[in-house]
């Protein structure tokens, strides 16, 4: 089951599953609008430990526009495979997009993701 807490923290009961739409905002706070990925763009979500590198995440997933929603939002997607062998513990979730230039942005900044029993 998916939590998100008043806070921001994220997590999930090990061996769960975790579905999430990610709206990609290229406006502003007041005036928000939707980026949909074009055929090129890939988005990387990384869930490290505290001292890992992105690239070495203990969880690693790429996103294409095979996987949007309805609305044109990533649905953001783990399946219990991909936690039921992780200690539970605090974890770092942070999401990064290629675009089709070549150009890699940071979507969401390492912000905590706690893995429960």
């Amino acid at each position: 089951m998916y939590m998100m807490k008043r806070d921001r923290i994220m997590g999930v009961n090990r061996g769960d599953s975790f579905k999430m739409p990610l709206f990609i905002n290229i406006g502003g706070k007041m005036k928000k609008r939707r980026y949909i990925l074009s055929y090129d763009d890939t988005v990387f979500l990384s869930i490290c430990e505290p001292d890992q590198q992105f690239e070495d995440g203990v969880i690693r997933k790429t996103f294409n526009r095979k996987n949007l929603n309805k609305q044109g939002d990533v649905e953001i997607v783990l399946k219990p495979s991909d936690t039921e062998m992780l200690v539970p513990g605090c974890y770092y979730l942070e999401l990064k997009i290629k675009l089709t230039n070549g150009k890699i942005a940071t979507i969401l900044p390492r912000r905590k993701f706690y893995i429960d029993e």
